[in-house]
């Protein structure tokens, strides 16, 4: 994933590429940018779990959300990708 600030008629974004397409985010909207931190890998997870991180103490779950074929998917009342 690559980084970029780019400024457009006065509003200042933050595009980036995943894949072949390119996004971008309003530069006001973004709290940090960090590097991507190796995945640690969990015994016996279902294969949409990448992993998990630790995020300042915090470990964070890695889901890989292309491996469902939706835009949206809730599997726990608690847990919903959208």
């Amino acid at each position: 994933m690559q980084n970029k600030q780019q400024s457009l008629g006065g509003t200042e974004v933050l595009a980036f590429t995943l894949g072949s397409e390119e996004y971008g985010i309003d530069i006001l909207k973004v709290q940090e940018i960090r590097g991507y931190d190796a995945v640690t890998k969990i015994a016996n997870a279902p294969e949409f779990i990448k992993g998990v991180i630790n995020l300042r103490g915090i470990i964070v779950p890695i889901v890989d959300k292309a491996f469902f074929d939706t835009k949206s998917l809730c599997w726990l009342k608690s847990i919903c990708i959208r």
